[in-house]
């Protein structure tokens, strides 16, 4: 127990930092963290700082400096001549108020709160704000920060354009209150241009989700209204774990990041998307979570993303929009509900490269897959019901191109869904092989639909109490029918 608290309380060695965020290679292990490019940063969680410094006393207390905690004075004056004067704070039990924002503007900052501490915004100030220093950590022990319907950031850290703040770590802290109209853009909790950062057991509640602000936003409007429960920007070598979001706007901005891993994470009740991976990133890995009752759960515009055993419950629009991305695994997920589970923006861009392995769908309405212009990928091994009268496809896939399918069972006892799997379009060379259609009305269609699919494969499936297996548009060229 004694090494749990040492290790807990200790902060990284010295590190060298390039003043850029050019693409690194990441190499995450345990212990320790390196981003290795042009120039090298090392983050080691070592002893070195935490040597430096002083051993816990009175002294290290914001009330040897003035601060009542009584949720009425001003703190914010001891907390800024405390934070000016020790590299290690600590916050005994209460509820803090803060007329201004409190500003970190050096390395080495250890700030720790006992059970029971509350930061209440007095400001539109952000509540806490680490700026250029390195080596900052936050032990927060279920610290509050409550934004108290004033403040639109809870926690900011962020560097300069030409720089970056390197070894974060923050730990054990909700941040919460204000649903009213947000500045756009804002983040509950942000990181901007850090390199190398831990986050665990962070809690964002009542953020930005004001349904009637949100709904005078038309014609585009919203995409310029969106405020992010946690927005990380220009980041690398992030991890954050038991990550609890809950009535949001934007659960998690994701925008110029390389190597963010978030696991552990539940995403409840939001107006727009759960996570939005923007343009620009890569390696980025969302695993071991749930999402319900957002817009869209997970929409992806960057290449190299993996999600597995996340669960989507009714999503209103999709599960996963594929916008733009290459190079995406999909693994051991399960969807459910009205929304579609996997899908695209109908744009034209095609979306490549795309595995959907070992997921399953049990759809009320909507269809389960319905991609437009997916190429080089493969379904397999997924299971997909429909449970209530849809008279959509299961799974629809238009101007398809070397699509494999395989391996999945496909399962209609109503018998009420148009078909269990349709190729339209300018499809060509799709397999569909070794599916089990269990039941259903229509199993399999290959229709001229926008086009004239060619070169379509059906071979050993099974058809089980399906009334008709295959549909098919006649004068197709090279359909290629093996089926047992």
């Amino acid at each position: 127990m004694e090494s749990k608290d040492r290790s807990s309380d200790q902060i990284g060695s010295e590190s060298v930092h390039d003043r850029t965020l050019t693409r690194r290679a990441l190499l995450v292990g345990a212990g320790a963290i390196a981003i290795l490019g042009p120039a090298s940063v090392v983050v080691a969680l070592g002893d070195e700082w935490a040597h430096r410094i002083p051993r816990r006393s009175d002294r290290d207390a914001v009330t040897s400096f003035g601060a009542l905690g009584d949720g009425v004075t001003d703190d914010a004056p001891a907390f800024r001549e405390a934070l000016a004067t020790l590299a290690r704070l600590m916050i005994p039990p209460g509820s803090y108020f803060l007329s201004e924002g409190l500003k970190i503007g050096h390395s080495d900052v250890l700030v720790s709160a006992a059970p029971g501490v509350t930061l209440i915004a007095g400001s539109v100030d952000p509540v806490l704000q680490v700026r250029n220093g390195s080596r900052f950590r936050l032990r927060g022990r279920g610290l509050t920060i409550d934004l108290a319907k004033t403040s639109s950031s809870g926690l900011r850290v962020v560097a300069e354009a030409d720089s970056v703040v390197a070894d974060v770590v923050i730990d054990d802290v909700v941040i919460t209150n204000n649903s009213k109209k947000i500045e756009p853009g804002a983040a509950a909790l942000e990181l901007r241009r850090v390199s190398g950062a831990r986050l665990r057991r962070v809690v964002v509640t009542a953020y930005g989700d004001r349904q009637d602000v949100w709904e005078t936003r038309t014609d585009g409007g919203r995409a310029n209204a969106q405020v992010y429960s946690v927005g990380l920007f220009e980041c690398c070598a992030v991890s954050i774990e038991e990550l609890r979001i809950t009535d949001a706007c934007v659960g998690v901005e994701i925008q110029k990041c390389d190597g963010v891993a978030i696991r552990d994470f539940s995403l409840l009740r939001g107006l727009d998307n759960g996570f939005y991976v923007l343009a620009g990133s890569r390696m980025i890995t969302i695993v071991d979570g749930a999402i319900g009752a957002f817009e869209e759960g997970i929409v992806l515009l960057s290449p190299d993303i993996t999600i597995e055993r996340v669960a989507f419950a009714n999503c209103t629009n999709k599960g996963v929009t594929l916008r733009h991305t290459t190079g995406t695994s999909i693994r051991d997920c399960r969807f459910s509900g009205e929304g579609t589970g996997i899908g695209d923006d109908s744009s034209g861009r095609e979306v490549s490269n795309i595995d959907v392995v070992d997921c399953a769908f049990v759809q009320s309405a909507g269809r389960a897959i319905y991609l437009t212009t997916l190429a080089d990928s493969r379904i397999e091994g997924g299971t997909f019901v429909a449970v209530q009268k849809n008279s959509d496809q299961l799974v629809r896939l238009d101007n398809a191109r070397k699509v494999k399918i395989r391996s999945n069972a496909l399962r209609d006892d109503e018998q009420e869904t148009d078909a269990l799997l349709a190729i339209t379009g300018e499809s060509e060379g799709c397999e569909v092989v070794g599916n089990d259609f269990e039941s259903g009305s229509v199993a399999v269609k290959v229709l001229r639909s926008g086009g004239s699919p060619r070169n379509v494969t059906l071979r050993d499936n099974t058809y089980g109490s399906v009334s008709i297996p295959r549909a098919i548009s006649a004068e197709l060229i090279g359909i290629d029918i093996s089926d047992s």
